[in-house]
């Protein structure tokens, strides 16, 4: 059993039953909310006990009309695993950002362990050991294996531009994958007999790699002729990407003998650039299918389905890029992730294991022949797709009532999709052909196996639950605390009990379209358009503000393809990576490589800078003259960045791009958070209009609804597209986003989220009050909720969940964020100076005497820059003749922003005497450093050694007070001795990992990498 299922039989506190409860169930949950001046009015006002109400009809409905039982896209028993989850009390607010592998102790609200499980589970049965992959929606997992196959492409065929080819893969995962990776796509539109001369053409002026995606079971249940895309693989230099979402766990978990008998393929994962490892376990004459890249799923329950998507570790590696605040790499395509779809996969995975959804899809494989046989001898006709459970039902008019009763899914005028799942009963089977025939079946002529009373778990919902409420358990007791990241626990706290009564509950498709549109139209209202211009801004719910802005810059691109992007450098990290996906932007195709976007500088409050958006668009602009171009703008602003808060004043960008003669054709929004709380910052409307009852106009902005809203990860989208209807980049969305976007409306109303935004600067306030009384550097936006303060020591970093980047680390106040969670976080900075202050009064004396001068004692920060450069002199003295080279860098980033450094500096000169070096990590150890003197001292041995014992009393004085561990390296009597103690710093990981866990990549001494 994995490490993070605990022991059996720990109890596990359940939610009350069905019926008429979740009113009952939301109060009783009352001890866990996180108090907000919204919330707390929510136990005395008759609306919330209406909008209660509401929800519990809806509860009621839902539950007692779930799917037909042959719906392709769900499944009672595959649903059924989310019972664990709600009974351990989830949703609580969570984020998988990055990797599952990209696991950061600063950020503990997520289920990576649980979802590297379910990779590495899934991995294994396509004969790879140590995957690269995750777990998102069915398109992102797609577009992942394919932006995956294209990065492998750049690195080992730099010079032969690729083209993404299809045929029975859905068409919107193939545009829209064309789109936002600048491929050039090709169809084959006419079927697979004559694809290999189609691309063999595609050849005749140069090698073009083929990234071939290709689809075992798509959404009407056809499936690509893998024989045909083997021959091309041999031919032609084609990479192959497959899509199993539907059916992979179908294909890769039947007994061995049953997928031979059934013809099914074997399905390998496999780098097409290395030598597979593994033994060919194919039988001669046996199909195998050796994928680049695959979506893995089929114990599905909602659609778009949650899927895996698998790669060999190495394969396009090139992708991942390394980012400080989030102290990982940016290699997924949506960055945040729900955590409650991972876990799903995993808890599904730990319930079943590889034999047991063996059996079960066994048992649906038989079920499937016998219904099979029983619609064909009833005279209807039955086409069966190759790889999977599906049935088409060609030439059958069935009534819509009959359809949705049985699941059955239209594929055009006359052609329904079922799908054999396990929870179809024999009386299902002979009711379906009944009402298909008008006449009774003999139920005798029907061999049937009843799956889910024959299927076996290998762990029981009751010993699967306590592992997850354990750790429900630990973000209810930091949560308060968790200052940050832009992200609102306080909804959550609230109304993740009612949302956690409809996670084993199917939302109707009907039901999320129509609410979709209800909150899109009134998203436009609140952004200032009238009614007749809504059809020109089309919206979108998207998984995230990455995927926001995506959507957003390619819309504009997709109105003014060869225009040139701008954003600012505190634009989020994300925006890069969107850009450097794009072939277009990069421009590595074009005749002289030159990217079609820039970066432009912003100021220390993250602001864009006018002047060097003016100077690089006018090169640009240059450009394009001499190349006979029309010269176009695209601009990303932001309302909120990331880590400082800034806002770009967008009439002021404007004005300086017209004054330099200069028009604006599209501006894109990011406005993750402080738009959600203040609509009214900016106004939607036509590149022709620059304001709009006083609010800066723009053609686009982005939300995100775990920032503001404190709901799942997921976002909205809207754009200036006058000739679209759609977003062609955009991507169908789990319904839940729909769902709870709703019920958080139902909850807060627009006046709710002002007060709510003047409550959290009311708090940013308090907390800069008392930071400046502290003498501690801070920086901050007075129109935001964000503030910068100076580095304080790791293990304070990560009890608080702080992100630093560079010499700051930040502190939200979110909702969540009470101004007795500000006291006990700057109490807690305060402790550790009033400490040093105490040591420095027992030490200061003797040193003095020791020293020969009056001294005073200092702690070395990177914002005390006189001192902080003093004190590198020093070590750039103390390395000379030792090193080729100095790294100021990974000096500060060592020793100066752990902050328990401290130095000893002449009251007569200012100048430091001694200083004390110490780095420290998040575990509560300080490793003492070398000790500095000036060369104007002249010590000998006897005289550093007094001073080094003085320095483990002065480190063992902080341990005892603070509750620290102290590595001290014995006594050094060399430079060189020095020298082997500080490489010993960075063999111990400290280097490559920074004081506060981060991954640094710079090198202490250039030349000892």
């Amino acid at each position: 059993m994995p490490s993070f299922i605990p022991d059996r039989h720990q109890p596990v506190l359940r939610n009350a039953g069905k019926g008429n409860v979740l009113q009952d169930i939301f109060f009783q949950h009352r001890k866990f909310w996180l108090r907000e001046p919204v919330i707390d009015t929510w136990d005395r006002l008759p609306e919330v006990r209406e909008a209660l109400h509401h929800v519990n009809q809806l509860y009621l409905t839902w539950s007692k009309t779930p799917p037909g039982p042959f719906d392709p896209h769900t499944d009672s028993l595959w649903l059924s695993t989310a019972d664990i989850m709600r009974d351990a009390g989830l949703p609580w607010h969570n984020n998988n950002l990055n990797l599952p592998e990209d696991e950061d102790r600063s950020w503990p609200f997520h289920f990576k362990s649980f979802e590297r499980y379910a990779i590495l589970a899934k991995a294994s049965r396509v004969g790879e050991d140590d995957p690269v992959g995750y777990i998102t929606n069915w398109m992102e997992s797609n577009h992942y294996g394919i932006r995956a196959i294209q990065q492998e492409l750049r690195h080992q065929m730099p010079h032969q531009k690729p083209i993404l080819v299809s045929c029975k893969m859905e068409s919107e995962v193939v545009t829209s994958a064309a789109q936002i990776f600048g491929l050039e796509l090709f169809v084959l539109t006419a079927g697979w007999e004559t694809a290999i001369e189609s691309l063999t053409r595609l050849q005749e002026n140069g090698v073009r790699p083929l990234i071939i995606a290709a689809t075992l079971a798509n959404s009407a249940g056809q499936a690509d002729d893998f024989q045909v895309i083997k021959t091309l693989c041999k031919t032609l230099p084609a990479f192959l990407h497959v899509d199993g979402s539907r059916n992979f766990d179908y294909l890769t978990t039947l007994p061995v003998a049953q997928r031979r008998r059934l013809g099914l393929p074997l399905l390998r994962l496999q780098h097409p650039f290395e030598e597979s490892l593994a033994g060919d376990d194919a039988r001669a004459g046996e199909m195998t299918i050796d994928a680049a890249t695959i979506v893995a799923g089929g114990t599905n329950c909602v659609s778009p389905p949650i899927t895996a998507v698998l790669k060999a570790r190495g394969l396009g590696s090139d992708v991942g890029v390394v980012v400080e605040y989030v102290r990982g790499t940016d290699s997924t395509l949506a960055g945040s992730r729900d955590a409650i779809g991972p876990l799903l996969t995993c808890l599904q995975e730990l319930s079943f294991s590889k034999s047991g959804l063996g059996k079960i899809f066994d048992q649906c494989a038989r079920n499937r022949l016998s219904l099979c046989e029983l619609l064909v001898n009833a005279g209807i006709r039955v086409n069966k797709p190759p790889y999977s459970l599906d049935l088409v039902l060609p030439e059958q008019h069935i009534d819509r009532d009959v359809a949705d009763k049985w699941g059955l899914k239209p594929l055009g005028p006359s052609s329904y999709l079922l799908t054999v799942q396990p929870s179809v009963s024999k009386s299902s089977a002979l009711g379906l052909v009944r009402d298909l025939t008008g006449t009774e079946g003999d139920p005798t002529a029907l061999r049937w196996i009843d799956v889910t009373t024959n299927s076996s778990r290998t762990i029981l919902p009751s010993e699967l639950t306590p592992a997850v409420e354990a750790k429900v358990r630990h973000f209810r007791r930091v949560g308060p605390s968790s200052g940050g990241y832009p992200l609102n626990q306080a909804p959550y706290s609230a109304l993740g009990p009612l949302v956690g009564q409809f996670l084993p509950v199917s939302i109707p498709p009907s039901w999320a379209a129509d609410r979709s549109e209800e909150i899109l139209q009134a998203r436009k209202a609140s952004f200032g358009l009238r009614p007749d211009e809504y059809d020109s801004f089309p919206g979108r719910f998207t998984t995230g503000s990455t995927m926001g802005n995506r959507i957003g810059l390619h819309a504009a691109l997709a109105q003014h393809p060869r225009a040139f992007v701008y954003f600012s450098s505190h634009t989020h990290y994300s925006v890069k990576k969107t850009v450097r996906d794009c072939d277009v932007l990069t421009g590595i195709w074009t005749e002289d490589s030159k990217p079609r976007s820039q970066e432009v500088r912003a100021d220390a409050l993250g602001r864009m800078v006018v002047k060097d958006l003016v100077d690089k668009a006018l090169k640009d602009q240059a450009y394009c003259v001499t190349r006979g171009e029309q010269y176009k703008v695209i601009l990303l602003c932001n309302i909120g960045t990331t880590f400082v808060g800034g806002r770009d004043d967008i009439l002021a960008i404007r004005n300086g791009l017209r004054d330099a003669g200069i028009k604006v054709s599209h501006i894109h929004v990011d406005g993750a958070l402080d738009l959600g709380f203040q609509p009214n910052l900016v106004a939607l409307g036509p590149p022709t209009m620059s304001s709009r009852e006083g609010r800066p106009v723009v053609q686009g902005i982005t939300l995100s609804h775990h920032k503001a809203y404190g709901i799942m990860v997921s976002g909205e989208v809207l754009c200036y597209s006058p000739c679209e209807t759609s977003l062609s980049a955009a991507t169908a969305v789990d319904p839940r986003i729909i769902f709870e976007t709703w019920l958080f409306q139902r909850f807060y109303s627009s006046d709710n989220l002002v007060s709510t935004w003047q409550y959290c600067v009311g708090v940013s306030n308090r907390l800069r009050e008392s930071l400046a009384a502290s003498r501690l550097a801070i920086r901050y936006n007075d129109d935001s909720i964000i503030t910068l303060l100076e580095r304080i020591p790791p293990w304070l970093i990560e009890r608080f969940h702080l992100a630093p980047e560079g010499e700051w680390v930040h502190f939200v106040s979110m909702p969540h964020i009470s101004a007795e969670a500000v006291d006990v976080f700057t109490a807690a900075i305060s402790q550790v100076q009033d400490i040093f202050d105490d040591m420095f009064a027992v030490i200061q004396n003797r040193l003095t005497l020791r020293l020969g001068e009056d001294v005073c004692l200092k702690r070395v920060r990177f914002h005390d820059q006189p001192l902080c450069k003093g004190i590198a002199a020093l070590a750039a003295s103390w390395c000379k003749g030792q090193a080729p080279s100095f790294d100021f860098d990974t000096f500060t980033r060592l020793y100066v922003y752990s902050t328990m450094s401290f130095a000893a500096l002449s009251r007569r000169t200012g100048r430091p005497l001694v200083g004390f070096l110490a780095a420290a990590d998040a575990d509560w150890t300080v490793h003492l450093g070398p000790l500095l003197v000036d060369d104007s001292l002249r010590m000998g041995c006897c005289e550093l050694a007094a001073f080094d014992r003085l320095r483990r009393e002065a480190y063992n004085f902080l341990a005892s007070e603070i509750g620290l561990t102290v590595k001290a390296p014995p006594f050094l009597t060399t430079l060189e001795d020095s020298l082997s103690d500080w490489r010993s710093l960075e063999l111990d990981g400290l280097v490559e990992y920074g004081c506060d866990g981060m991954r640094c990549t710079h090198q202490l001494i250039k030349s000892q990498v």
